[in-house]
């Protein structure tokens, strides 16, 4: 894997407008992979901070916060499981994708396997009064 490449992902990890927000994530997920098994601790500090941007005026992208637990699972940074937990939740099956890319980071890290899939009920969104089919 050719790391010379990682200086530039980096800068593409804190929150930029002007950088795409599918860009950004491509390059957490890049860099996850370039240092598999292998946690750096600035990168993990940066993750950790982009996967909890969930509060008024730091709100992250939700394709950012996924792919930055994916990269903590990938570079196995132990000290994070509780962050990875907090949105992981009770482990029920989710729709959420943060949520499901938490579980799956969990997983790789302590070989613990989230719940199997399941029923997940959602409400309609039509107006109450509907044609029948």
């Amino acid at each position: 894997m050719n790391v010379a490449i990682d200086p530039l992902l980096r800068r593409f990890v804190p929150k930029n407008f002007r950088i795409g927000q599918e860009a950004r994530a491509a390059a957490i997920w890049a860099l996850g992979l370039i240092h598999e098994g292998k946690p750096d601790a600035e990168l993990v500090r940066l993750f950790v901070g982009r996967l909890n941007a969930v509060r008024p005026y730091d709100i992250e992208d939700e394709r950012v916060r996924r792919m930055s637990a994916v990269g903590l699972g990938r570079m196995k940074a132990q000290d994070t499981l509780e962050t990875l937990e907090g949105f992981y939740g009770d482990g029920t099956p989710s729709l959420e994708a943060v949520s499901r890319a938490c579980g799956w980071a969990i997983e790789r890290m302590t070989g613990r396997k989230p719940a199997p899939p399941g029923v997940i009920e959602a409400g309609r969104l039509d107006w109450f009064l509907v044609p029948a089919k």
